[in-house]
């Protein structure tokens, strides 16, 4: 194996790396009731308008540090935008995440109902 071999399979591993990354802070991002707050500013922008995730986070936040840190690695950033769930009458939407140049995507279903008042 020549190192121009090595050098691309480590690259692609870093690219996995940061891919499982971002899916780990996608699922957190949904998942996790510390985050309810960004999830209301997402709600409030647009149905579909795209939105770079650091726009919609507190900067002094952990949830910024992480965002900064990935976007490093993935030499992009975060964009996220929501969508209702085809099936109108579940409360429920889709929370879509894409990096461009990574050509990422994540999808992930979420009820809308569940955000405190």
């Amino acid at each position: 194996m020549t190192s121009e071999m090595i050098t691309e399979a480590a690259l692609e591993l870093d690219a996995l790396d940061v891919e499982d990354e971002l899916e780990d802070f996608t699922a957190d991002l949904v998942a996790l009731k510390q985050n309810e707050e960004i999830l209301r500013r997402l709600f409030s922008q647009p149905l579909g308008q795209w939105s770079d995730l650091m726009s919609l986070v507190d900067e002094r936040g952990s949830v910024s540090t992480v965002l900064q840190t990935l976007a490093e690695k993935c030499d992009g950033s975060l964009q996220i935008t929501w969508l209702e769930h085809p099936d109108l009458n579940t409360g429920y939407c889709l929370v879509l995440f894409y990096v461009d140049s990574l050509a990422w995507n994540n999808l992930a279903l979420y009820n809308k109902g569940r955000l405190s008042p």
